[in-house]
Protein backbone atom coordinates (compact mmCIF):
# COMPACT_ATOMS: atom_id res chain seq x y z
CA UNK A 1 0.00 0.00 0.00
CA UNK A 2 1.41 3.37 -0.95
CA UNK A 3 2.10 6.15 1.54
CA UNK A 4 -0.53 8.40 -0.04
CA UNK A 5 -3.29 5.80 0.36
CA UNK A 6 -2.55 5.48 4.07
CA UNK A 7 -3.12 9.22 4.62
CA UNK A 8 -6.54 9.34 2.94
CA UNK A 9 -8.54 8.27 6.04
CA UNK A 10 -6.96 11.15 8.00
CA UNK A 11 -8.31 13.65 5.46
CA UNK A 12 -11.79 12.15 5.82
CA UNK A 13 -11.63 12.56 9.59
CA UNK A 14 -10.50 16.18 9.28
CA UNK A 15 -13.26 16.86 6.76
CA UNK A 16 -15.87 15.34 9.07
CA UNK A 17 -14.60 17.44 11.98
CA UNK A 18 -14.71 20.63 9.87
CA UNK A 19 -18.29 19.87 8.79
CA UNK A 20 -19.30 19.22 12.40
CA UNK A 21 -17.71 22.50 13.51
CA UNK A 22 -19.53 24.34 10.72
CA UNK A 23 -22.88 22.91 11.84
CA UNK A 24 -22.18 23.72 15.49
CA UNK A 25 -21.01 27.30 14.74
CA UNK A 26 -24.03 27.88 12.45
CA UNK A 27 -26.36 26.66 15.19
CA UNK A 28 -24.62 28.89 17.75
CA UNK A 29 -24.86 31.88 15.40
CA UNK A 30 -28.58 31.20 14.78
CA UNK A 31 -29.26 30.92 18.50
CA UNK A 32 -27.29 34.04 19.42
CA UNK A 33 -28.62 36.34 16.71
CA UNK A 34 -32.07 34.91 15.96
CA UNK A 35 -33.57 32.65 18.60
CA UNK A 36 -32.02 34.23 21.73
CA UNK A 37 -33.24 37.80 21.01
CA UNK A 38 -36.76 36.48 20.31
CA UNK A 39 -36.72 34.47 23.55
CA UNK A 40 -35.45 37.51 25.45
CA UNK A 41 -38.16 39.71 23.89
CA UNK A 42 -40.80 37.10 24.80
CA UNK A 43 -39.46 36.93 28.35
CA UNK A 44 -39.56 40.72 28.69
CA UNK A 45 -43.13 40.84 27.36
CA UNK A 46 -44.19 38.21 29.90
CA UNK A 47 -42.71 40.25 32.74
CA UNK A 48 -44.87 43.26 31.91
CA UNK A 49 -47.87 43.84 34.20
CA UNK A 50 -49.88 44.64 31.03
CA UNK A 51 -48.98 43.25 27.63
CA UNK A 52 -51.04 45.18 25.09
CA UNK A 53 -49.04 44.23 22.02
CA UNK A 54 -51.32 43.91 18.98
CA UNK A 55 -54.51 44.71 20.93
CA UNK A 56 -56.92 47.38 19.72
CA UNK A 57 -57.78 49.48 22.77
CA UNK A 58 -61.37 50.71 22.52
CA UNK A 59 -61.50 52.71 25.75
CA UNK A 60 -59.48 53.70 28.81
CA UNK A 61 -61.13 54.60 32.10
CA UNK A 62 -59.10 56.26 34.86
CA UNK A 63 -60.59 56.39 38.37
CA UNK A 64 -59.60 58.21 41.54
CA UNK A 65 -61.64 59.43 44.49
CA UNK A 66 -64.89 58.27 42.88
CA UNK A 67 -64.27 60.39 39.79
CA UNK A 68 -63.88 58.93 36.32
CA UNK A 69 -62.17 59.93 33.10
CA UNK A 70 -63.11 57.90 30.03
CA UNK A 71 -61.27 58.10 26.72
CA UNK A 72 -62.59 56.39 23.59
CA UNK A 73 -60.58 55.57 20.48
CA UNK A 74 -62.20 56.80 17.25
CA UNK A 75 -60.19 54.54 14.93
CA UNK A 76 -61.42 51.09 16.00
CA UNK A 77 -62.98 50.35 12.61
CA UNK A 78 -59.60 50.98 10.98
CA UNK A 79 -57.78 48.80 13.56
CA UNK A 80 -55.63 51.81 14.44
CA UNK A 81 -56.02 51.79 18.23
CA UNK A 82 -52.98 49.73 19.16
CA UNK A 83 -50.02 50.82 21.22
CA UNK A 84 -47.75 52.79 18.89
CA UNK A 85 -50.53 53.82 16.46
CA UNK A 86 -51.26 57.48 15.77
CA UNK A 87 -54.83 57.10 16.97
CA UNK A 88 -57.57 59.70 17.35
CA UNK A 89 -59.33 59.92 20.72
CA UNK A 90 -62.18 61.70 22.41
CA UNK A 91 -62.90 62.42 26.05
CA UNK A 92 -66.43 61.21 26.90
CA UNK A 93 -66.51 61.34 30.74
CA UNK A 94 -66.94 63.63 32.66
CA UNK A 95 -67.74 65.75 29.56
CA UNK A 96 -67.46 65.12 25.85
CA UNK A 97 -64.51 66.89 24.20
CA UNK A 98 -61.93 66.17 21.54
CA UNK A 99 -58.92 64.61 23.22
CA UNK A 100 -55.25 65.45 22.86
CA UNK A 101 -54.30 62.53 20.60
CA UNK A 102 -50.60 62.70 21.39
CA UNK A 103 -51.26 62.81 25.13
CA UNK A 104 -53.57 59.77 25.07
CA UNK A 105 -51.23 57.83 22.77
CA UNK A 106 -48.47 58.52 25.29
CA UNK A 107 -50.72 57.14 28.05
CA UNK A 108 -51.34 53.93 26.05
CA UNK A 109 -47.59 53.59 25.48
CA UNK A 110 -46.96 54.07 29.22
CA UNK A 111 -49.51 51.37 30.11
CA UNK A 112 -47.98 48.98 27.59
CA UNK A 113 -44.44 49.57 28.85
CA UNK A 114 -44.86 49.47 32.63
CA UNK A 115 -41.55 48.31 34.06
CA UNK A 116 -41.71 47.05 37.67
CA UNK A 117 -38.67 47.56 39.86
CA UNK A 118 -39.74 44.55 41.96
CA UNK A 119 -42.07 41.61 41.40
CA UNK A 120 -43.48 39.85 44.48
CA UNK A 121 -44.63 36.26 43.91
CA UNK A 122 -47.39 35.35 46.39
CA UNK A 123 -48.62 32.12 44.85
CA UNK A 124 -46.77 29.89 47.36
CA UNK A 125 -48.02 31.85 50.36
CA UNK A 126 -50.86 30.50 52.48
CA UNK A 127 -54.24 32.10 51.81
CA UNK A 128 -54.09 33.81 55.21
CA UNK A 129 -50.57 35.20 54.60
CA UNK A 130 -51.47 36.31 51.10
CA UNK A 131 -54.59 38.12 52.34
CA UNK A 132 -52.58 39.90 55.05
CA UNK A 133 -49.92 41.02 52.58
CA UNK A 134 -52.54 42.31 50.12
CA UNK A 135 -54.21 44.19 52.97
CA UNK A 136 -50.86 45.71 53.96
CA UNK A 137 -50.30 46.72 50.34
CA UNK A 138 -53.90 48.08 50.22
CA UNK A 139 -54.61 45.84 47.25
CA UNK A 140 -57.17 43.49 48.89
CA UNK A 141 -60.76 43.36 47.62
CA UNK A 142 -62.01 45.88 50.18
CA UNK A 143 -59.26 48.40 49.30
CA UNK A 144 -59.88 47.97 45.59
CA UNK A 145 -63.55 48.84 46.10
CA UNK A 146 -62.81 52.13 47.89
CA UNK A 147 -63.20 55.48 46.13
CA UNK A 148 -59.66 56.49 47.03
CA UNK A 149 -58.23 53.71 44.86
CA UNK A 150 -56.38 54.86 41.73
CA UNK A 151 -57.03 52.49 38.85
CA UNK A 152 -56.96 52.22 35.07
CA UNK A 153 -59.30 49.99 33.07
CA UNK A 154 -58.72 49.18 29.42
CA UNK A 155 -61.32 47.55 27.19
CA UNK A 156 -60.27 46.05 23.88
CA UNK A 157 -62.18 45.89 20.62
CA UNK A 158 -63.19 42.33 21.61
CA UNK A 159 -64.56 43.57 24.96
CA UNK A 160 -61.71 42.03 26.98
CA UNK A 161 -60.79 44.12 30.02
CA UNK A 162 -57.47 44.79 31.73
CA UNK A 163 -57.27 46.62 35.05
CA UNK A 164 -54.39 47.92 37.09
CA UNK A 165 -54.80 49.03 40.73
CA UNK A 166 -52.36 51.28 42.60
CA UNK A 167 -52.09 50.51 46.31
CA UNK A 168 -49.82 51.67 49.13
CA UNK A 169 -46.63 53.60 48.54
CA UNK A 170 -43.55 51.40 49.03
CA UNK A 171 -41.83 52.25 52.33
CA UNK A 172 -38.31 52.01 50.87
CA UNK A 173 -38.58 52.41 47.10
CA UNK A 174 -39.87 55.39 45.09
CA UNK A 175 -42.89 53.49 43.85
CA UNK A 176 -46.28 51.92 44.53
CA UNK A 177 -47.57 48.37 45.04
CA UNK A 178 -49.68 47.35 42.04
CA UNK A 179 -52.07 44.51 41.24
CA UNK A 180 -53.44 43.54 37.82
CA UNK A 181 -56.81 42.05 36.83
CA UNK A 182 -57.47 40.44 33.45
CA UNK A 183 -60.98 39.74 32.12
CA UNK A 184 -62.35 40.96 35.44
CA UNK A 185 -60.35 38.45 37.50
CA UNK A 186 -57.69 39.95 39.85
CA UNK A 187 -54.39 38.08 39.89
CA UNK A 188 -53.71 38.06 43.66
CA UNK A 189 -50.73 35.74 43.26
CA UNK A 190 -48.45 38.53 41.98
CA UNK A 191 -47.80 42.10 43.12
CA UNK A 192 -45.57 44.57 41.30
CA UNK A 193 -43.76 47.68 42.49
CA UNK A 194 -44.00 50.39 39.82
CA UNK A 195 -42.01 53.66 39.83
CA UNK A 196 -43.99 56.74 40.92
CA UNK A 197 -43.61 58.50 37.55
CA UNK A 198 -45.54 55.71 35.81
CA UNK A 199 -48.47 56.16 38.17
CA UNK A 200 -48.33 59.93 37.67
CA UNK A 201 -49.23 59.49 33.97
CA UNK A 202 -52.66 58.22 35.11
CA UNK A 203 -53.21 60.50 38.10
CA UNK A 204 -54.25 63.53 36.03
CA UNK A 205 -57.34 65.81 35.81
CA UNK A 206 -59.66 65.58 32.75
CA UNK A 207 -58.26 68.77 31.16
CA UNK A 208 -54.86 67.11 30.97
CA UNK A 209 -56.24 64.88 28.19
CA UNK A 210 -58.26 67.53 26.34
CA UNK A 211 -57.21 68.82 22.96
CA UNK A 212 -55.39 72.11 23.52
CA UNK A 213 -54.82 73.13 19.90
CA UNK A 214 -56.68 76.35 19.15
CA UNK A 215 -56.68 76.58 15.34
CA UNK A 216 -57.29 73.65 13.02
CA UNK A 217 -56.37 75.21 9.67
CA UNK A 218 -53.49 73.91 7.57
CA UNK A 219 -50.75 76.52 7.33
CA UNK A 220 -50.14 75.84 3.64
CA UNK A 221 -53.81 76.60 2.87
CA UNK A 222 -53.87 80.03 4.53
CA UNK A 223 -54.25 82.73 1.85
CA UNK A 224 -55.08 85.80 3.90
CA UNK A 225 -54.54 87.13 7.43
CA UNK A 226 -56.26 90.18 8.92
CA UNK A 227 -54.64 91.50 12.09
CA UNK A 228 -56.65 93.88 14.29
CA UNK A 229 -55.21 95.72 17.26
CA UNK A 230 -51.89 95.00 18.87
CA UNK A 231 -49.57 97.17 20.92
CA UNK A 232 -47.11 97.61 18.05
CA UNK A 233 -49.70 98.50 15.42
CA UNK A 234 -53.15 99.32 16.88
CA UNK A 235 -54.55 100.24 13.43
CA UNK A 236 -54.04 96.69 12.19
CA UNK A 237 -52.88 95.31 8.85
CA UNK A 238 -53.71 92.77 6.17
CA UNK A 239 -51.55 90.02 4.66
CA UNK A 240 -52.50 88.52 1.32
CA UNK A 241 -50.84 85.72 -0.62
CA UNK A 242 -50.33 86.10 -4.36
CA UNK A 243 -48.91 82.89 -5.81
CA UNK A 244 -46.03 81.96 -3.51
CA UNK A 245 -45.38 85.47 -2.19
CA UNK A 246 -47.06 87.49 0.53
CA UNK A 247 -48.09 91.14 0.27
CA UNK A 248 -48.44 93.47 3.23
CA UNK A 249 -51.40 95.87 3.01
CA UNK A 250 -51.10 98.81 5.38
CA UNK A 251 -53.34 101.90 5.29
CA UNK A 252 -54.64 100.76 1.91
CA UNK A 253 -51.15 100.57 0.41
CA UNK A 254 -49.79 97.19 -0.74
CA UNK A 255 -46.10 96.30 -0.59
CA UNK A 256 -44.15 93.02 -0.77
CA UNK A 257 -44.06 91.10 2.50
CA UNK A 258 -41.29 89.08 4.06
CA UNK A 259 -42.35 85.48 3.32
CA UNK A 260 -40.29 84.01 6.15
CA UNK A 261 -41.55 86.48 8.76
CA UNK A 262 -45.20 86.11 7.68
CA UNK A 263 -44.98 82.32 7.59
CA UNK A 264 -43.52 82.53 11.09
CA UNK A 265 -46.47 84.61 12.30
CA UNK A 266 -49.00 82.18 10.80
CA UNK A 267 -47.13 79.20 12.21
CA UNK A 268 -47.12 80.82 15.66
CA UNK A 269 -50.91 81.20 15.53
CA UNK A 270 -51.73 77.77 14.10
CA UNK A 271 -49.47 75.85 16.47
CA UNK A 272 -50.53 77.84 19.53
CA UNK A 273 -51.63 75.45 22.28
CA UNK A 274 -53.53 76.26 25.46
CA UNK A 275 -52.02 75.51 28.82
CA UNK A 276 -55.43 75.31 30.49
CA UNK A 277 -59.15 76.04 30.30
CA UNK A 278 -60.62 79.06 32.08
CA UNK A 279 -64.18 78.08 31.08
CA UNK A 280 -65.85 75.45 28.90
CA UNK A 281 -68.24 77.88 27.17
CA UNK A 282 -67.24 81.45 26.35
CA UNK A 283 -70.84 82.65 26.05
CA UNK A 284 -72.23 81.37 29.35
CA UNK A 285 -71.96 83.35 32.64
CA UNK A 286 -68.83 81.50 33.77
CA UNK A 287 -67.15 82.09 30.41
CA UNK A 288 -67.95 85.80 30.47
CA UNK A 289 -66.82 86.19 34.07
CA UNK A 290 -63.50 84.50 33.25
CA UNK A 291 -62.70 87.45 30.97
CA UNK A 292 -63.80 90.20 33.37
CA UNK A 293 -61.03 92.74 33.74
CA UNK A 294 -59.16 91.27 30.75
CA UNK A 295 -58.27 93.63 27.90
CA UNK A 296 -58.45 92.59 24.28
CA UNK A 297 -54.90 92.73 22.93
CA UNK A 298 -54.94 91.41 19.37
CA UNK A 299 -57.16 89.55 16.91
CA UNK A 300 -56.00 87.45 13.95
CA UNK A 301 -58.43 86.26 11.29
CA UNK A 302 -56.92 83.49 9.12
CA UNK A 303 -58.63 82.64 5.84
CA UNK A 304 -58.33 79.74 3.42
CA UNK A 305 -60.33 79.32 0.21
CA UNK A 306 -63.03 77.36 2.09
CA UNK A 307 -62.78 78.35 5.74
CA UNK A 308 -61.79 81.07 8.18
CA UNK A 309 -61.02 81.09 11.91
CA UNK A 310 -60.50 84.03 14.22
CA UNK A 311 -58.17 83.95 17.21
CA UNK A 312 -58.57 86.68 19.85
CA UNK A 313 -56.10 87.17 22.69
CA UNK A 314 -56.82 88.92 26.01
CA UNK A 315 -54.62 90.00 28.90
CA UNK A 316 -55.53 90.57 32.54
CA UNK A 317 -52.97 92.39 34.69
CA UNK A 318 -52.91 92.10 38.48
CA UNK A 319 -50.67 92.43 41.52
CA UNK A 320 -48.93 89.33 42.82
CA UNK A 321 -47.78 90.68 46.14
CA UNK A 322 -45.69 93.67 45.17
CA UNK A 323 -44.95 92.38 41.68
CA UNK A 324 -46.85 93.09 38.47
CA UNK A 325 -48.28 89.90 36.97
CA UNK A 326 -50.59 88.98 34.11
CA UNK A 327 -52.67 86.20 32.62
CA UNK A 328 -53.38 85.63 28.94
CA UNK A 329 -56.56 84.13 27.51
CA UNK A 330 -57.73 83.15 24.04
CA UNK A 331 -61.03 82.49 22.33
CA UNK A 332 -61.52 81.04 18.86
CA UNK A 333 -64.50 81.76 16.62
CA UNK A 334 -65.42 78.10 16.01
CA UNK A 335 -64.66 76.73 19.51
CA UNK A 336 -66.57 77.05 22.79
CA UNK A 337 -63.92 77.28 25.54
CA UNK A 338 -62.06 80.21 27.02
CA UNK A 339 -58.46 79.02 26.89
CA UNK A 340 -55.61 80.09 29.11
CA UNK A 341 -52.39 80.57 27.13
CA UNK A 342 -48.84 81.51 27.96
CA UNK A 343 -48.32 85.28 28.17
CA UNK A 344 -45.29 85.07 25.84
CA UNK A 345 -47.73 84.53 22.96
CA UNK A 346 -48.95 88.12 23.28
CA UNK A 347 -45.59 89.47 22.08
CA UNK A 348 -44.94 86.61 19.66
CA UNK A 349 -48.10 87.33 17.67
CA UNK A 350 -47.95 91.14 17.97
CA UNK A 351 -45.81 92.33 15.05
CA UNK A 352 -44.62 95.74 13.95
CA UNK A 353 -45.36 96.16 10.21
CA UNK A 354 -41.63 96.65 9.64
CA UNK A 355 -41.08 93.07 10.87
CA UNK A 356 -43.42 91.77 8.16
CA UNK A 357 -42.21 93.92 5.27
CA UNK A 358 -39.88 92.67 2.61
CA UNK A 359 -36.48 92.65 4.37
CA UNK A 360 -34.43 90.21 2.28
CA UNK A 361 -34.16 89.94 -1.47
CA UNK A 362 -34.31 86.13 -1.39
CA UNK A 363 -36.22 84.12 1.26
CA UNK A 364 -33.99 82.15 3.61
CA UNK A 365 -35.21 78.73 2.42
CA UNK A 366 -35.67 79.90 -1.17
CA UNK A 367 -31.95 80.50 -1.42
CA UNK A 368 -31.31 76.71 -1.44
CA UNK A 369 -33.87 76.07 -4.22
CA UNK A 370 -32.11 78.32 -6.74
CA UNK A 371 -30.83 76.64 -9.92
CA UNK A 372 -30.48 79.62 -12.29
CA UNK A 373 -29.08 83.14 -11.98
CA UNK A 374 -28.70 85.85 -14.59
CA UNK A 375 -26.41 88.83 -14.08
CA UNK A 376 -27.13 91.59 -16.60
CA UNK A 377 -24.68 94.48 -16.67
CA UNK A 378 -26.42 96.17 -19.60
CA UNK A 379 -24.15 96.91 -22.52
CA UNK A 380 -21.04 95.87 -20.54
CA UNK A 381 -21.74 92.17 -19.91
CA UNK A 382 -24.36 89.46 -19.37
CA UNK A 383 -23.75 86.19 -17.53
CA UNK A 384 -25.80 83.04 -16.96
CA UNK A 385 -25.07 80.89 -13.93
CA UNK A 386 -26.54 77.37 -13.71
CA UNK A 387 -26.29 74.80 -10.93
CA UNK A 388 -25.36 71.30 -12.03
CA UNK A 389 -24.83 68.44 -9.54
CA UNK A 390 -24.74 70.97 -6.71
CA UNK A 391 -22.02 73.11 -8.36
CA UNK A 392 -22.55 76.53 -9.95
CA UNK A 393 -21.23 76.94 -13.52
CA UNK A 394 -20.73 80.35 -15.15
CA UNK A 395 -21.66 80.37 -18.85
CA UNK A 396 -21.16 76.57 -18.80
CA UNK A 397 -17.69 76.71 -17.22
CA UNK A 398 -16.43 75.84 -13.77
CA UNK A 399 -15.51 78.74 -11.50
CA UNK A 400 -14.77 79.39 -7.84
CA UNK A 401 -18.20 79.53 -6.12
CA UNK A 402 -17.09 81.23 -2.90
CA UNK A 403 -18.04 84.80 -3.86
CA UNK A 404 -21.40 83.76 -5.27
CA UNK A 405 -22.24 81.69 -2.17
CA UNK A 406 -21.31 84.62 0.07
CA UNK A 407 -23.51 86.96 -1.97
CA UNK A 408 -26.47 84.55 -1.85
CA UNK A 409 -26.06 84.20 1.91
CA UNK A 410 -26.21 87.98 2.30
CA UNK A 411 -29.18 88.44 -0.03
CA UNK A 412 -31.15 85.88 2.02
CA UNK A 413 -30.66 87.77 5.30
CA UNK A 414 -32.33 90.99 6.45
CA UNK A 415 -30.41 93.54 4.34
CA UNK A 416 -33.03 96.21 3.62
CA UNK A 417 -32.12 99.32 5.56
CA UNK A 418 -34.93 101.72 4.66
CA UNK A 419 -38.20 102.03 2.72
CA UNK A 420 -38.42 105.38 0.88
CA UNK A 421 -41.87 106.89 0.56
CA UNK A 422 -41.41 107.43 -3.18
CA UNK A 423 -39.89 105.06 -5.69
CA UNK A 424 -36.40 105.99 -6.95
CA UNK A 425 -35.52 105.57 -10.61
CA UNK A 426 -32.44 103.37 -11.16
CA UNK A 427 -29.33 105.14 -12.44
CA UNK A 428 -25.86 104.02 -13.51
CA UNK A 429 -23.94 102.16 -12.28
CA UNK A 430 -26.48 99.38 -12.14
CA UNK A 431 -26.76 95.62 -12.60
CA UNK A 432 -29.85 93.45 -12.86
CA UNK A 433 -29.83 90.14 -11.00
CA UNK A 434 -32.54 87.54 -11.63
CA UNK A 435 -32.92 84.28 -9.71
CA UNK A 436 -35.03 81.19 -10.40
CA UNK A 437 -35.47 77.48 -9.75
CA UNK A 438 -35.18 76.83 -13.49
CA UNK A 439 -33.70 78.67 -16.49
CA UNK A 440 -35.58 81.84 -17.41
CA UNK A 441 -37.75 81.87 -14.26
CA UNK A 442 -37.33 85.31 -12.69
CA UNK A 443 -38.72 84.34 -9.31
CA UNK A 444 -36.66 87.05 -7.60
CA UNK A 445 -35.71 89.92 -9.89
CA UNK A 446 -33.93 93.17 -8.91
CA UNK A 447 -32.05 96.08 -10.38
CA UNK A 448 -29.21 96.99 -8.03
CA UNK A 449 -27.85 100.50 -8.40
CA UNK A 450 -25.96 103.25 -6.58
CA UNK A 451 -27.12 106.75 -5.96
CA UNK A 452 -25.61 109.39 -3.70
CA UNK A 453 -23.22 106.85 -2.21
CA UNK A 454 -26.02 104.48 -1.21
CA UNK A 455 -26.98 101.03 -2.52
CA UNK A 456 -30.53 100.54 -3.77
CA UNK A 457 -32.61 97.67 -5.15
CA UNK A 458 -35.70 97.95 -7.33
CA UNK A 459 -38.06 94.98 -7.22
CA UNK A 460 -38.91 94.17 -10.85
CA UNK A 461 -41.63 91.74 -9.72
CA UNK A 462 -43.47 94.46 -7.84
CA UNK A 463 -46.35 96.13 -9.66
CA UNK A 464 -45.18 99.49 -8.31
CA UNK A 465 -41.45 98.75 -8.90
CA UNK A 466 -40.85 99.33 -5.20
CA UNK A 467 -37.36 100.49 -4.26
CA UNK A 468 -35.39 99.67 -1.10
CA UNK A 469 -32.22 101.04 0.40
CA UNK A 470 -29.83 98.19 1.22
CA UNK A 471 -27.18 97.95 3.90
CA UNK A 472 -23.99 99.69 2.77
CA UNK A 473 -21.64 96.79 3.56
CA UNK A 474 -23.24 94.82 0.69
CA UNK A 475 -21.93 97.29 -1.89
CA UNK A 476 -18.52 95.61 -2.53
CA UNK A 477 -20.13 92.16 -2.89
CA UNK A 478 -22.26 93.02 -5.95
CA UNK A 479 -20.92 91.82 -9.37
CA UNK A 480 -20.65 95.22 -11.00
CA UNK A 481 -18.09 93.86 -13.49
CA UNK A 482 -17.94 90.66 -15.55
CA UNK A 483 -14.72 89.47 -13.92
CA UNK A 484 -15.90 89.89 -10.33
CA UNK A 485 -17.21 86.37 -9.69
CA UNK A 486 -14.20 84.68 -11.28
CA UNK A 487 -11.42 86.69 -9.61
CA UNK A 488 -9.83 85.62 -6.32
CA UNK A 489 -10.02 88.97 -4.52
CA UNK A 490 -12.24 88.70 -1.48
CA UNK A 491 -13.63 92.20 -2.01
CA UNK A 492 -14.33 94.29 -5.09
CA UNK A 493 -14.01 98.01 -5.29
CA UNK A 494 -17.46 99.31 -6.20
CA UNK A 495 -17.63 101.60 -9.25
CA UNK A 496 -18.46 105.26 -8.84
Amino acid sequence: MSASSKKQPQYKVQLSLAAALLVISSAAYWYEYSKAPKEEEKSNEEKKPLNLKGLNIGSITLEKGGKKITLNCLDLNQNQCKAGDNSHWELTVPLKFKADDAMVSSLVSTLNNLRPTTTLDLKDETPEKRKKLLTDYKLDADSRAKKEMISATLETQNKETFQIFFGEKHPLEEGYFVLVAKKGIPDESKVYVLPTFQMTAMDQPPNHFRNKQLLTLSQTNVKEVIVSGGKKNPKGLQLKKEGVNWNLILNGQSSPGDNDAIDGLISGAIFLNAKGFAADKKDDPLGKSSLLGAKKIIELKLKTEKDEQTLTLFERKFKDGKKEASQAFAVVSNLDPVFEVDTTNLDRLDKDPKELRFSRLIPTMGRFDLQWIEVDGGKKFKQTILKKDGIWKLDGKDFENAKLDTLLDRLSTAIIDAYPEKSITPVEPQVRMSFGTKPGERKYDFILFQKEGKLWAQNENSATKETFQLKGDLLPQIPWEAAFLTTHESRQKAPH
